[in-house]
């Protein structure tokens, strides 16, 4: 079988490819270009500061399902769980909208920033996708995100650059996601936040000690966040202690028949 870091990226670029015959990126600019000089582009919160000031800086993902371990919870909708995720003590959400691998869509981030702002909350959304072009990172701003992630697996270094400044250019804050030592480069750059993935994309396998072994060799400059394979309070309380500002909790609250409660009861374990 093709690895899962290969099959994402392919797939990526051929939704691109489609997406960009039915509505192009430049009608999309125009569409953001005429907002902004309206006023009417929303100002979420911070992503970066949420992780900083939170004391547990648990970042709560939506997704129904995931590669390597299938579906999750086939029902949850975002205009529920995302408040949900909110009133439980998230410090922010992380919205999947990649409905090929994790059958979350692009449509959820607006609902995600919607709904926890109509219930009376105030913490951030981040775009989580295999961001490859200007044209998501404009529907992230768009759609009220307050942060994207760009993955070093899925770009070159160059191609990494070039996206980071256009995020900053236009209002999102950026979290780079590392796999390796290899990608440290990546990180010593003017992203918002470092993320150290604990998962392999090859087989989506996941290591906790990736975050651990990499830890002291990120800049000490940087908000830190660990993702994958996170789902006990033992594993937040060595990843907090190891110097992590934030955990993000994906599959640990989304296999449960209340995500939000399972999200409430690991923070009141802590």
């Amino acid at each position: 079988m093709m690895p899962y870091k290969e099959q994402m990226l392919q797939q990526k670029r051929q939704e691109l490819t489609e997406r960009e015959a039915t509505l192009t990126t430049q009608t999309i600019l125009e569409r953001y270009e005429t907002m902004k000089a309206e006023g009417h582009l929303a100002s979420p919160t911070s992503f970066k500061t949420a992780l900083q000031t939170d004391p547990y800086g648990l970042v709560a993902e939506f997704k129904r399902k995931s590669p390597g371990v299938g579906v999750l919870n086939a029902e949850a909708v975002p205009q529920v769980l995302c408040p949900a995720f909110a009133g439980a003590g998230a410090a922010a959400v992380s919205m999947q909208t990649n409905e090929a691998f994790f059958d979350s869509k692009l449509a959820f981030l607006r609902t995600a920033y919607g709904t926890i702002e109509g219930h009376g909350y105030n913490i951030p959304v981040l775009r989580n996708d295999v961001i490859i072009s200007k044209r998501q990172l404009l529907e992230a701003r768009l759609f009220a995100a307050s942060a994207v992630q760009l993955d070093a697996d899925f770009l070159s270094f160059e191609e990494y650059t070039e996206l980071l400044a256009y995020a900053h250019s236009i209002g999102l804050e950026v979290v780079v996601a590392i796999h390796s030592a290899e990608q440290l480069t990546y990180a010593q750059t003017e992203a918002d936040i470092v993320a150290v993935v604990n998962y392999n994309l090859e087989d989506y396998s996941a290591d906790l000690q990736k975050s651990l072994d990499l830890v002291t060799q990120l800049p000490t400059d940087k908000v830190l966040l660990s993702e994958g394979g996170i789902s006990t309070v033992e594993d937040i309380r060595r990843l907090k202690a190891a110097g992590y500002h934030g955990v993000m909790l994906g599959n640990c609250l989304m296999s449960q028949p209340d995500p939000a409660a399972a999200l409430q009861q690991l923070r009141s374990a802590l």
